[in-house]
């Protein structure tokens, strides 16, 4: 096509264009003056018409050879997805950092102080999965426990840093009790006459009716169990006592119940029906996916005063589940859970080099060195064979706990649609073997309705006019020029960790990107005018808007192709995010699903449905 222009003046030029398949349009322009010349060359990708479904299975074994049947699904895109397995002969990956925060942590209170010579015990219990260095270890332990009762106030409770009654903490008091006996099991001695004072004090705390200043009755609950469990730990209490607690466990938190339970499992003769009740209570609380599981539940703001956090209910849930695990008797009830929580714990620090808080950070290692305990303790040296279909894919070898995970994946071909797969994985060596076969994939016709798998999300569209925003319904039809803005509501049921929300932007529009200076401010505004008529937004009586860092959305790419959204943490709750995009090109324009997904475990997703744009 060739076009003159004159000096000073500009002209639009359409072309008519169709694609009839993914790959790269190329465009080149060449302007001729008299005396000069200019070019210039512009790709255009075209994607394929695709939104990806992953499913995948994690599981562990001792035996010597395991299969998985893979049934690949017909009217998919060919040569899109992938089958994939990663290999593990340990989940206790990466642990050093958590070790090391509580190694050098500067503010040293007791909880802090008590946690540090906990954490350096188990130190010492797990030096095969450490690379870390803590030669003062044991010099630590001793110097904690013999500082121990100058946090002790007359009345036997401990306190942050002053040891008088008046500042007698009640959570603190029944943690450094359970911390003990934490120490006393690795073999070091507490004072007798701090430990004698210290149990006085809890059994009047359990006896008393008068609820702690500023503690409410499920907080008070909460405390009551920690006790509980550290002193059945040290063989200081009956059945009876246990038992005339349950009718108050429904108070508790989850942390509180799991510490209810570990109490229940170290006394004798406690009631089995009241002990299934307060187990079912506890997996009642629970998501779970392929390779995950996760505990959570919503906690009042007087919450903060024990120190609560879903980290630390996690890992303490998968020490109770352990705990249960060496009874024998609840194994139809838990089965794989401690592994997936297992690794749902490690996950959970993302690239972070240890958890949260000392708190966190010591519940976590005592659930790992338990685990430990019970699920690896033999040879950890494995020699693993992949096949598929009888084929070799890779050979994998492990010789020390420190080796980390490997991944193998191989895609999907046309010819693999619609067949049926055997995946192989053979292994020699004693240890056990951690795996997680994955396959992900594309429909060819996409999904009309939401899908739901582990996320509900809704897309919305709404057009600028006079008077504000007005919802836009099927058929979609606009004018170039028109400014169109794009609601998204998220409901999610569970605690998430480092989700990702991806929007594709159709084809025939641009995001308008406020940040930019050639933006219009004006049609980027989003929050000046009224919520469209007929909106998700007046279903649901309180949104969490974008800017959440705590627990939201907190990080935002505007790209040419789509809008993404990023939250390292998202809490149970509702989610609102919103962009604006302008019509630039005429034509017919499809819009993939918005899809939101854990980016460490892809299964756990959800999508919108797709849409279709015409635009005039």
């Amino acid at each position: 096509m060739e076009l003159v222009v004159g000096p000073f003046t500009r002209e639009k030029i359409f072309l008519p264009l169709q694609t009839t398949q993914d790959g790269n349009i190329t465009f080149e322009v060449i302007a001729k003056g008299k005396k000069d010349s200019d070019a210039l060359k512009h790709i255009l990708v075209v994607n394929k018409k695709t939104s990806l479904i992953s499913m995948a299975n994690f599981g562990s074994t001792t035996e010597n050879e395991i299969s998985e049947a893979i049934k690949v699904p017909k009217d998919i895109e060919p040569n899109v997805g992938a089958i994939g397995v990663t290999l593990s002969n340990t989940v206790l990956g990466n642990i050093d950092g958590a070790f090391k925060y509580l190694k050098d942590y500067p503010y040293l209170c007791w909880e802090q102080r008590l946690s540090k010579g906990v954490g350096a015990s188990h130190y010492l219990g797990l030096s095969d999965y450490l690379s870390l260095s803590w030669q003062d270890a044991d010099k630590d332990i001793k110097e904690i426990l013999k500082d121990a009762s100058n946090y002790q106030a007359p009345n036997g409770g401990m306190a942050f840093w002053i040891g008088a009654n008046e500042f007698v903490n009640p959570y603190i008091s029944a943690y450094t009790a359970l911390g003990f006996s934490w120490l006393k099991e690795s073999g070091y001695e507490v004072d007798l006459g701090v430990k004698e004072r210290l149990d006085g004090y809890l059994n009047a705390y359990l006896s008393q009716q008068d609820l702690t200043q500023g503690y409410n009755r499920g907080m008070s609950a909460t405390i009551r169990a920690v006790a509980l469990h550290a002193l059945a730990r040290e063989k200081r209490i009956e059945a009876h006592d246990i038992q005339r607690y349950f009718k108050h466990y429904k108070l508790m938190s989850l942390f509180g119940r799991a510490q209810y339970f570990q109490a229940m499992l170290n006394t004798q003769d406690v009631n089995s029906e009241s002990k299934d009740e307060l187990l079912s209570s506890i997996l009642a609380n629970a998501t779970q996916s392929a390779g995950r599981f996760d505990f959570s539940e919503s906690l009042e703001d007087e919450s903060v005063y024990l120190l609560e956090s879903p980290m630390r209910t996690n890992c303490a849930v998968l020490s109770a589940l352990l705990e249960a695990k060496k009874v024998g008797t609840y194994d139809k009830k838990i089965k794989d859970i401690p592994q997936k929580l297992m690794r749902t714990i490690i996950q959970y620090r993302g690239g972070k080099a240890h958890w949260e808080n000392t708190q966190e950070n010591l519940f976590c290692i005592q659930a790992i060195k338990e685990y430990a305990e019970l699920y690896e303790s033999k040879n950890s040296s494995i020699d693993v064979d992949v096949l598929l279909d009888a084929k070799e894919l890779a050979k994998v070898e492990f010789k020390t706990k420190k080796d980390g995970q490997k991944n193998i994946e191989i895609k999907l071909r046309e010819e693999d649609i619609a067949s049926d797969k055997n995946l192989t994985i053979k292994k020699e060596g004693e240890g056990r073997l951690y795996y997680t076969s994955s396959i992900s994939y594309s429909p060819k016709l996409l999904a009309r309705d939401a899908i739901n798998a582990g996320f509900e999300i809704h897309r919305e569209y709404a057009l600028k006019d006079r008077d504000g925003w007005k919802l836009l319904t099927p058929p979609l039809k606009l004018k170039s020029g028109d400014v169109v803005r794009v609601d998204l509501y998220i409901y999610n049921a569970s605690v998430k960790h480092f989700v990702v929300l991806s929007d594709p932007v159709a084809g025939g529009f641009e995001p308008i990107n406020t940040t930019l200076a050639t933006a219009s401010r004006s049609d980027g505004d989003i929050k000046s005018a009224k919520m469209p008529q007929g909106s998700r937004w007046y279903e649901v009586a309180e949104w969490s808007e974008y800017g959440g860092y705590s627990s939201g959305f907190y990080h935002k790419e505007l790209r040419h192709e789509s809008a993404e959204f990023y939250a390292d943490y998202l809490g149970v709750g509702n989610y609102h995010l919103s962009y604006t995009l302008q019509a630039i090109a005429s034509g017919e324009f499809a819009a993939l699903p918005s899809h939101i997904e854990q980016m460490y475990d892809a299964d756990v997703f959800g999508e919108s449905s797709p849409a279709l744009f015409v635009i005039e």
